[in-house]
């Protein structure tokens, strides 16, 4: 979880975030251009599991993460927080735009493309988690 510009940014899991590319994982890629842009950011990874104690970030177990929309850890997310997906090899200029990005209009920014999302930037906690506990109620109908 990365807070944005001195917040928080929550790395969404996946295994893929262990391949090397051009000699660096994509994992500490990640990492990496995250402290670029925002050195104060407080990174943190949400799994069980223990192989993903990685240097720069910090290994949370979620509370809840029974469906695929839990990933979003509830209990961390607050105003100003930015979701990184872990299996996404950024651009370092697409990295600067997400987490410089500042809110314009709506509580919520997705970045990606017409078939992924691979960040979501949350200005505003409370119209996120009615819109994620809306999508809970509607998946388990």
């Amino acid at each position: 979880m990365v807070k944005v510009l001195g917040g928080m940014i929550q790395i969404l899991v996946c295994q893929s975030i262990w391949l090397k590319l051009m000699g660096e994982r994509v994992i500490n890629r990640t990492v990496r251009l995250i402290n670029k842009y925002d050195p104060k950011a407080a990174i943190i990874i949400t799994s069980h599991d223990k192989r993903y104690d990685v240097e720069g970030l910090t290994r949370y177990e979620p509370k809840n993460n029974k469906l695929e929309i839990d990933r979003f850890t509830e209990e961390l997310v607050e105003d100003n927080i930015c979701f990184i997906y872990g299996d996404t090899y950024y651009q370092e200029s697409q990295m600067e735009i997400i987490i410089r990005k500042q809110r314009e209009k709506y509580s919520v920014d997705f970045f990606g493309n017409s078939k992924s999302i691979v960040a979501i930037k949350v200005y505003d906690s409370i119209d996120f988690k009615y819109h994620v506990d809306n999508v809970i109620k509607l998946f388990l109908k």
